[in-house]
Protein backbone atom coordinates (compact mmCIF):
# COMPACT_ATOMS: atom_id res chain seq x y z
CA UNK A 1 0.00 0.00 0.00
CA UNK A 2 1.14 3.60 -0.84
CA UNK A 3 2.53 5.71 1.95
CA UNK A 4 0.21 8.79 2.46
CA UNK A 5 2.39 12.21 2.08
CA UNK A 6 2.79 14.44 4.95
CA UNK A 7 0.83 17.34 4.50
CA UNK A 8 2.80 21.19 4.25
CA UNK A 9 2.49 23.44 7.50
CA UNK A 10 2.91 26.16 5.59
CA UNK A 11 0.00 25.48 3.56
CA UNK A 12 -2.25 25.65 6.83
CA UNK A 13 -0.42 28.79 7.77
CA UNK A 14 -1.27 30.43 4.14
CA UNK A 15 -5.18 28.93 4.65
CA UNK A 16 -5.54 31.17 8.02
CA UNK A 17 -4.07 34.06 7.05
CA UNK A 18 -5.97 33.84 3.57
CA UNK A 19 -9.05 33.40 6.04
CA UNK A 20 -8.37 36.75 8.73
CA UNK A 21 -7.91 38.66 4.74
CA UNK A 22 -11.31 37.38 4.07
CA UNK A 23 -12.77 38.56 6.75
CA UNK A 24 -11.59 41.87 7.67
CA UNK A 25 -12.28 43.23 3.66
CA UNK A 26 -16.25 41.75 4.85
CA UNK A 27 -16.19 44.70 7.70
CA UNK A 28 -14.87 46.80 5.75
CA UNK A 29 -16.54 47.02 2.37
CA UNK A 30 -19.77 45.35 3.32
CA UNK A 31 -21.05 44.81 6.48
CA UNK A 32 -22.90 48.23 7.69
CA UNK A 33 -22.24 48.71 11.30
CA UNK A 34 -25.84 48.94 13.78
CA UNK A 35 -26.24 52.05 14.28
CA UNK A 36 -26.69 52.17 18.40
CA UNK A 37 -29.39 54.34 19.32
CA UNK A 38 -29.09 57.60 21.31
CA UNK A 39 -30.97 58.04 24.48
CA UNK A 40 -33.93 59.38 24.23
CA UNK A 41 -33.86 63.14 24.55
CA UNK A 42 -35.24 63.97 28.61
CA UNK A 43 -38.59 66.15 28.42
CA UNK A 44 -38.43 68.72 30.08
CA UNK A 45 -41.21 68.80 33.00
CA UNK A 46 -42.81 72.04 33.68
CA UNK A 47 -42.47 72.89 37.11
CA UNK A 48 -45.22 74.43 38.63
CA UNK A 49 -44.21 77.17 40.74
CA UNK A 50 -45.84 76.49 44.62
CA UNK A 51 -48.85 79.55 45.00
CA UNK A 52 -48.35 81.14 48.38
CA UNK A 53 -51.11 80.00 50.96
CA UNK A 54 -54.17 82.37 50.97
CA UNK A 55 -54.15 84.70 53.68
CA UNK A 56 -57.33 84.25 55.44
CA UNK A 57 -59.26 87.44 55.10
CA UNK A 58 -59.28 90.19 58.13
CA UNK A 59 -61.81 89.21 61.12
CA UNK A 60 -64.58 91.93 60.67
CA UNK A 61 -63.92 94.42 63.68
CA UNK A 62 -67.10 93.71 65.97
CA UNK A 63 -69.30 97.01 66.23
CA UNK A 64 -68.99 98.43 69.68
CA UNK A 65 -72.22 97.92 71.74
CA UNK A 66 -70.99 100.55 74.84
CA UNK A 67 -67.96 101.68 77.24
CA UNK A 68 -68.06 100.02 80.72
CA UNK A 69 -66.06 101.50 83.95
CA UNK A 70 -65.48 98.88 86.69
CA UNK A 71 -64.90 100.25 90.13
CA UNK A 72 -63.42 97.29 92.96
CA UNK A 73 -64.25 98.83 96.02
CA UNK A 74 -63.13 98.72 99.48
CA UNK A 75 -58.80 98.10 99.44
CA UNK A 76 -56.37 99.07 102.17
CA UNK A 77 -57.51 96.13 104.89
CA UNK A 78 -54.53 93.96 103.29
CA UNK A 79 -52.10 93.77 100.60
CA UNK A 80 -52.85 90.08 99.47
CA UNK A 81 -54.97 91.02 96.67
CA UNK A 82 -52.68 93.10 94.94
CA UNK A 83 -50.87 90.52 92.81
CA UNK A 84 -54.81 89.35 91.35
CA UNK A 85 -54.78 93.21 89.57
CA UNK A 86 -51.94 92.06 87.13
CA UNK A 87 -54.29 89.14 86.51
CA UNK A 88 -56.63 92.64 84.93
CA UNK A 89 -55.33 93.74 81.78
CA UNK A 90 -57.78 96.10 80.82
CA UNK A 91 -58.62 99.60 82.62
CA UNK A 92 -60.09 98.92 86.42
CA UNK A 93 -60.44 101.63 88.71
CA UNK A 94 -59.18 100.76 92.27
CA UNK A 95 -61.33 102.75 95.24
CA UNK A 96 -59.16 102.27 97.99
CA UNK A 97 -60.38 103.53 101.92
CA UNK A 98 -58.66 105.69 103.89
CA UNK A 99 -55.87 106.08 106.87
CA UNK A 100 -56.01 102.05 106.49
CA UNK A 101 -52.66 99.77 107.46
CA UNK A 102 -52.17 99.33 103.51
CA UNK A 103 -54.00 102.15 101.99
CA UNK A 104 -50.35 103.71 100.60
CA UNK A 105 -49.61 100.27 99.50
CA UNK A 106 -52.61 99.77 97.60
CA UNK A 107 -52.86 102.51 95.94
CA UNK A 108 -48.98 102.62 94.96
CA UNK A 109 -49.59 98.93 93.41
CA UNK A 110 -52.57 99.75 91.75
CA UNK A 111 -50.71 103.05 90.22
CA UNK A 112 -47.77 100.55 89.26
CA UNK A 113 -49.71 98.16 87.29
CA UNK A 114 -51.26 100.89 85.38
CA UNK A 115 -55.19 101.04 87.05
CA UNK A 116 -56.77 104.14 88.08
CA UNK A 117 -56.99 105.27 91.79
CA UNK A 118 -60.06 106.49 93.52
CA UNK A 119 -60.26 107.63 97.28
CA UNK A 120 -63.38 105.58 98.38
CA UNK A 121 -64.19 108.29 101.06
CA UNK A 122 -66.50 107.19 104.08
CA UNK A 123 -69.59 108.98 104.54
CA UNK A 124 -72.41 109.19 107.08
CA UNK A 125 -75.10 106.29 106.69
CA UNK A 126 -78.34 106.83 107.84
CA UNK A 127 -79.08 105.78 111.12
CA UNK A 128 -81.05 102.56 110.83
CA UNK A 129 -78.13 101.30 108.64
CA UNK A 130 -75.81 98.85 110.50
CA UNK A 131 -72.67 101.03 111.16
CA UNK A 132 -68.93 99.23 111.55
CA UNK A 133 -66.78 100.76 114.16
CA UNK A 134 -64.39 103.47 112.73
CA UNK A 135 -61.91 105.41 114.27
CA UNK A 136 -63.16 109.16 115.54
CA UNK A 137 -62.99 111.68 112.60
CA UNK A 138 -62.71 108.82 110.28
CA UNK A 139 -66.63 109.44 108.71
CA UNK A 140 -67.31 112.85 106.50
CA UNK A 141 -70.90 113.75 108.79
CA UNK A 142 -73.98 116.12 108.13
CA UNK A 143 -72.77 117.54 111.59
CA UNK A 144 -69.38 118.89 110.81
CA UNK A 145 -68.20 122.66 109.93
CA UNK A 146 -66.77 122.82 106.91
CA UNK A 147 -63.46 123.23 107.67
CA UNK A 148 -63.44 119.65 109.47
CA UNK A 149 -64.95 118.51 106.06
CA UNK A 150 -62.10 119.77 103.70
CA UNK A 151 -59.35 119.03 106.64
CA UNK A 152 -60.87 115.74 106.99
CA UNK A 153 -60.91 114.94 103.16
CA UNK A 154 -57.49 116.43 102.77
CA UNK A 155 -56.12 114.23 104.98
CA UNK A 156 -57.38 111.00 103.56
CA UNK A 157 -56.44 112.36 100.11
CA UNK A 158 -52.72 111.78 101.42
CA UNK A 159 -53.79 108.66 102.65
CA UNK A 160 -54.18 107.58 99.11
CA UNK A 161 -51.49 108.41 96.54
CA UNK A 162 -52.59 108.92 92.92
CA UNK A 163 -56.10 109.28 93.36
CA UNK A 164 -57.86 111.22 90.19
CA UNK A 165 -61.47 111.31 92.11
CA UNK A 166 -63.39 109.91 94.72
CA UNK A 167 -66.56 107.81 95.31
CA UNK A 168 -68.21 107.45 98.60
CA UNK A 169 -68.21 104.24 100.82
CA UNK A 170 -71.86 104.37 102.37
CA UNK A 171 -72.72 107.45 102.44
CA UNK A 172 -76.91 107.12 102.26
CA UNK A 173 -77.36 110.14 104.74
CA UNK A 174 -74.62 112.65 103.63
CA UNK A 175 -75.19 112.23 99.55
CA UNK A 176 -78.92 113.74 100.92
CA UNK A 177 -77.21 116.34 102.65
CA UNK A 178 -77.06 119.87 100.25
CA UNK A 179 -75.27 121.64 102.60
CA UNK A 180 -72.83 118.77 102.79
CA UNK A 181 -72.71 117.79 99.44
CA UNK A 182 -72.14 121.00 97.92
CA UNK A 183 -68.74 122.02 100.71
CA UNK A 184 -67.77 118.93 99.27
CA UNK A 185 -68.38 119.36 95.85
CA UNK A 186 -66.31 122.66 95.69
CA UNK A 187 -63.18 121.09 97.46
CA UNK A 188 -63.32 118.54 94.75
CA UNK A 189 -63.27 120.93 91.82
CA UNK A 190 -60.67 122.97 93.37
CA UNK A 191 -58.87 119.66 94.06
CA UNK A 192 -59.88 119.11 90.28
CA UNK A 193 -61.45 115.87 90.94
CA UNK A 194 -64.11 114.22 89.80
CA UNK A 195 -66.91 111.90 92.26
CA UNK A 196 -68.92 108.91 91.15
CA UNK A 197 -72.25 108.69 93.83
CA UNK A 198 -72.29 104.87 94.71
CA UNK A 199 -75.77 105.22 94.52
CA UNK A 200 -76.37 103.99 97.91
CA UNK A 201 -79.75 105.60 98.46
CA UNK A 202 -82.51 106.85 96.20
CA UNK A 203 -82.80 110.09 97.02
CA UNK A 204 -79.24 111.01 96.82
CA UNK A 205 -79.31 114.87 95.45
CA UNK A 206 -75.68 114.45 93.87
CA UNK A 207 -76.00 114.11 90.43
CA UNK A 208 -78.18 117.29 90.26
CA UNK A 209 -75.85 119.48 92.26
CA UNK A 210 -72.66 117.90 90.60
CA UNK A 211 -74.07 119.23 86.87
CA UNK A 212 -75.33 122.65 88.65
CA UNK A 213 -71.89 123.01 89.83
CA UNK A 214 -70.11 121.73 86.42
CA UNK A 215 -68.43 118.75 88.65
CA UNK A 216 -67.07 116.00 86.31
CA UNK A 217 -69.49 113.03 87.55
CA UNK A 218 -70.65 109.62 87.02
CA UNK A 219 -73.09 107.11 89.40
CA UNK A 220 -72.85 103.73 89.77
CA UNK A 221 -75.50 101.15 87.84
CA UNK A 222 -74.77 97.97 89.06
CA UNK A 223 -73.78 96.41 92.00
CA UNK A 224 -71.72 93.13 90.57
CA UNK A 225 -70.95 91.17 94.10
CA UNK A 226 -74.13 92.34 97.13
CA UNK A 227 -74.15 88.09 96.64
CA UNK A 228 -70.90 86.60 96.84
CA UNK A 229 -71.92 84.10 94.80
CA UNK A 230 -70.14 82.62 91.05
CA UNK A 231 -73.71 82.71 89.21
CA UNK A 232 -74.95 85.89 91.06
CA UNK A 233 -72.28 88.20 90.23
CA UNK A 234 -72.18 87.03 86.23
CA UNK A 235 -75.71 87.86 86.08
CA UNK A 236 -75.16 91.43 87.69
CA UNK A 237 -72.33 91.65 84.93
CA UNK A 238 -74.73 90.75 82.05
CA UNK A 239 -76.82 93.02 83.41
CA UNK A 240 -74.51 95.97 83.55
CA UNK A 241 -73.63 95.31 79.75
CA UNK A 242 -77.18 95.61 78.68
CA UNK A 243 -77.27 98.85 80.54
CA UNK A 244 -73.93 99.62 78.72
CA UNK A 245 -75.62 98.84 75.36
CA UNK A 246 -78.85 100.88 76.60
CA UNK A 247 -76.67 104.08 77.51
CA UNK A 248 -74.14 103.69 76.06
CA UNK A 249 -71.59 103.87 79.06
CA UNK A 250 -72.73 101.96 82.33
CA UNK A 251 -70.75 101.74 86.08
CA UNK A 252 -70.37 98.59 87.69
CA UNK A 253 -68.89 98.19 91.45
CA UNK A 254 -67.50 95.22 92.81
CA UNK A 255 -65.65 94.64 96.03
CA UNK A 256 -61.61 93.70 97.05
CA UNK A 257 -62.80 89.54 97.53
CA UNK A 258 -60.67 86.95 95.17
CA UNK A 259 -63.64 85.48 93.84
CA UNK A 260 -65.17 88.93 92.12
CA UNK A 261 -62.04 89.95 90.92
CA UNK A 262 -61.51 86.71 89.00
CA UNK A 263 -64.98 87.01 87.99
CA UNK A 264 -63.94 90.46 87.13
CA UNK A 265 -61.19 89.22 84.67
CA UNK A 266 -63.15 86.95 83.38
CA UNK A 267 -65.94 88.63 82.68
CA UNK A 268 -63.91 91.55 80.77
CA UNK A 269 -62.54 89.02 78.50
CA UNK A 270 -65.89 87.59 77.12
CA UNK A 271 -67.70 90.65 76.85
CA UNK A 272 -65.18 92.62 75.06
CA UNK A 273 -65.16 89.96 72.35
CA UNK A 274 -69.16 90.61 71.91
CA UNK A 275 -68.38 94.92 71.09
CA UNK A 276 -68.05 96.18 75.11
CA UNK A 277 -64.88 98.58 75.71
CA UNK A 278 -63.54 98.79 79.08
CA UNK A 279 -62.63 102.36 80.21
CA UNK A 280 -61.09 104.39 83.46
CA UNK A 281 -63.95 106.32 85.06
CA UNK A 282 -62.24 109.34 84.08
CA UNK A 283 -62.68 108.75 80.94
CA UNK A 284 -65.91 107.49 80.86
CA UNK A 285 -67.52 110.47 82.42
CA UNK A 286 -65.71 112.35 79.19
CA UNK A 287 -68.08 110.00 77.16
CA UNK A 288 -71.23 110.72 78.91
Amino acid sequence: MAKLRKSDPRNLIILILAVLVLTETYFLFFAKPKKIPLAAPVKKVAVKEAKPPKEKPPEKPVPLKGKIAIIIDDWGYNIQHCELIKNIPDPVTIAVLPKLPHSKEVAQCAHQNGKEVMLHLPMEPQPREKLEKYPDHYIIKTSMRRSEVEKLIEENLDSVPFAAGVNNHMGSKATEDTRLMTTTFTFLKKKELFFVDSLVTSNSICRNLAEKMSLPFTQRDIFLDNISERSYIESQFKQLTEEAARKGTAVGIGHDRALTLEIIAEQIARWKKEGFQFITVKDLIKRQ
